[in-house]
């Protein structure tokens, strides 16, 4: 059977979407979620001790049915997708930051490449502004070759392998299982780090050439600001 056959619309795929104190990005993250032409997700939204709006966003999300709401006191990053990866029940798995926007296909295009072996599948995400407006950037940029494959290799050779931002990633759970929970003191920011890294040694890679989302760069998360931090890890 070849492989690709195993990307099929029956696997289920878990949006978590971590957020604290984004209110005024929200929604478009929960909508960008719920709104994937791939038929068979589940959108999980953490709130990590938000002191905004963001509990009544979602809370109003859950009443209808569209996504399992979970709200906890304040714990970071790490804390927020141990949380959401709990009560997950997807055979992949999409940590989307609570300021990104998925486009409507990146679901649909992920799964299907992805095949047994694989641990990340990863795409390109857009720079956009507060209010979506293209910045001009492409994380990782678009002249950065992007690896497939078994490349830990590579990895411990040359310390180098280009990543995607948080929300450009699609784990297989087979992976997750063995990587979480995450450190919750060590990692309260960059929590994708340490996923994005791992993966690379507890099976294949695919990177997709396509820019499947929307990646904010605003003032409060300036980590974000510079292209280069995406060529390796």
């Amino acid at each position: 059977m070849n492989r690709h056959m195993q990307s099929s619309k029956s696997l289920l795929v878990s949006i978590v979407i971590d957020s604290y104190n984004y209110d005024r990005y929200l929604e478009e993250a929960i909508n960008s979620a719920l709104n994937q032409t791939y038929p068979n997700i589940e959108v999980i939204v953490v709130d990590d001790g938000s002191t905004d709006n963001s509990r009544e966003i979602i809370s109003r999300y859950a009443a209808a049915g569209l996504v399992k709401a979970v709200l906890k006191e304040n714990g970071g990053q790490a804390s927020a997708m141990n949380a959401g990866f709990e009560v997950s029940s997807g055979d992949l798995v999409v940590f989307l930051d609570s300021d990104d926007v998925l486009k409507p296909e990146a679901i649909e295009v992920a799964a299907k490449a992805w095949y047994p072996g694989v641990s990340k599948v990863q795409w390109r995400m857009e720079g956009v502004d507060g209010n979506l407006a293209p910045i001009g950037m492409v994380f990782p940029p678009l002249d950065v070759p992007l690896f497939n494959g078994n490349v830990s290799e590579f990895a411990k050779k040359w310390f180098q392998f280009s990543p995607s931002p948080q929300s450009g990633n699609m784990y297989h759970r087979g992976f997750l299982n063995r990587a979480m929970p995450l450190p919750e003191k060590e990692w309260k920011i960059c929590a994708d780090f340490p996923l994005y890294t791992a993966a690379v040694f507890y099976g294949e890679i695919v990177s997709l050439h396509d820019i499947l989302g929307y990646y904010r760069i605003h003032g409060d998360n300036a980590l974000g600001l510079k292209e280069e931090a995406y060529y390796t890890v």
